[in-house]
């Protein structure tokens, strides 16, 4: 008979595979993806109930599913196997697997959200309460429509001075929009700002075309770009 020690040396690979399954489809079926928890250190708890955050993470914990899953099956075929396949079936490919994880879970919240919100239409922008200054423009990727900006490659700087201010920029290419803070090396456009005015542009609250007129904020480099705002992040400017 197997004592506890030659059971967990036997079928610990499945057991610990197993268990690491349940919990991604578990949390899946609770409605709770345990990446969550890592993806709220990252993104502003402002973003946590918006859908394509939601979304994002149940792809991610479904893909942890699979890897979990399939490892689970390949430690199951080791059990049949002799060296080397049983050292390949049930660590090198579960290994490649978990790499391939990791690499899939850096990736895809940077692709992922602008695919999304380029799906749905560029609607918008939503403003949740509270949110002002810079992390306006950082949840500006999220209602990119890569349709819209076609073949633009850009990069956009902001100078939003006040309270929620800072330096940040956008980076658009390949159909593409992401949020970078700091300073671009070579801003195509850079727009200067007080908070409190491109949040108010943002939220609808002031027409940015006004704004511009009215000197309430700058934008120097290339104009075409901005003219391009309202098709791009669906909201007038």
């Amino acid at each position: 008979a197997l004592t506890g020690t030659d059971l967990f040396v036997t079928y610990g690979g499945v057991l610990v595979y197993m268990a690491l399954a349940g919990v991604a489809w578990g949390s899946l079926a609770a409605g709770s993806p345990f990446t969550y928890e890592y993806a709220r250190e990252d993104w502003d708890r402002a973003f946590w109930t918006n859908p394509i955050f939601i979304e994002t993470n149940q792809i991610i914990t479904a893909v942890w599913g699979v890897i979990f899953t399939l490892n689970v099956l390949l430690n199951f075929v080791k059990l049949g196997l002799d060296f080397p396949a049983g050292l390949i079936a049930g660590v090198i490919l579960p290994q490649v697997g978990v790499v391939g994880g990791v690499a899939f879970s850096f990736w895809f919240p940077r692709y992922y959200p602008q695919r999304a919100a380029a799906r749905k239409g560029g609607t918008k922008m939503a403003i949740p309460e509270g949110i002002t200054g810079l992390k306006v423009v950082e949840m500006m990727p999220f209602v990119f429509n890569a349709e819209a900006a076609g073949d633009l490659e850009a990069t956009i700087q902001f100078h939003l001075s006040g309270e929620g201010g800072g330096a940040g920029y956008l980076e658009i290419a390949l159909g593409r929009c992401t949020y970078h803070p700091g300073e671009a090396e070579q801003p195509t456009l850079v727009i200067e700002s007080p908070a409190e005015v491109w949040t108010a542009i943002a939220k609808g609250e002031r027409s940015g075309a006004e704004a511009f007129l009215s000197r309430a904020y700058t934008a120097t480099g290339d104009r075409e770009v901005l003219l391009r705002f309202d098709a791009m992040f669906g909201r007038e400017n």
